[in-house]
């Protein structure tokens, strides 16, 4: 009714508000949105509207607040049967545990949104999460299995046929090379881009 589509557009202008850098408002917003979705019932909108609260804290630089409302996400999520956004938010927690240093839950995050991503044949978001497992691998020291996900990340941003995926696996696979090799850019760059 008229309450649940007033919830989903307080969501939709927190996240514009968030766009220009109007953090405080945007959560002003959404936890207006959270209240009023859970009021009406509305699940849908209460997940969404508890993930961008995880987007607005993590952008706010509060950690501890953007997990815990990416977790309210994704159980609203699950109760709800979204696998893909239940993906999608897994992914945003891992990075935002990236950020944070907590290698190990960004991986476990990581898995789980690879393996909803491949159930639900998302190969384009597949190579996402596989880049950002390149990341972690590499942060870890990994540098062999760093390449290895910059490769089935590329392999899968084919498959899906996004050559903005590729160039960012490309990119990706550059960054770990040049970590571990003081040689000239220029020779990774011509050689990812053979």
């Amino acid at each position: 009714g008229r309450l649940a589509r007033r919830a989903l557009s307080l969501n939709s202008l927190a996240t514009a508000h968030l766009a220009e850098g109007q953090v405080e408002e945007s959560l002003r917003l959404l936890h207006a949105a959270v209240e009023l979705a859970r009021q009406v019932g509305d699940l849908r909108t209460l997940a969404l509207a508890q993930v961008n609260l995880g987007v607005a804290y993590s952008e706010k630089g509060e950690g501890e607040a953007a997990s815990r409302h990416y977790e309210e996400g994704l159980t609203t999520f699950r109760k709800i049967g979204d696998q893909a956004s239940e993906a999608r938010t897994l992914y945003n927690a891992g990075v935002l545990r990236v950020q944070a240093g907590a290698l190990v839950q960004a991986e476990e995050a990581f898995a789980e949104a690879l393996e909803l991503a491949r159930r639900l044949g998302m190969k384009h978001f597949e190579s996402t999460v596989r880049r950002q497992r390149a990341e972690c691998a590499l942060q870890r020291g990994e540098v062999d299995r760093a390449l290895g996900e910059c490769d089935q990340a590329e392999a899968l941003a084919r498959e899906a046929g996004s050559s903005v995926e590729v160039m960012l696996a490309r990119l990706k696979r550059i960054e770990v090379k040049l970590s571990v090799d003081a040689g000239p850019a220029e020779d990774f760059a011509l050689a990812a881009c053979e």
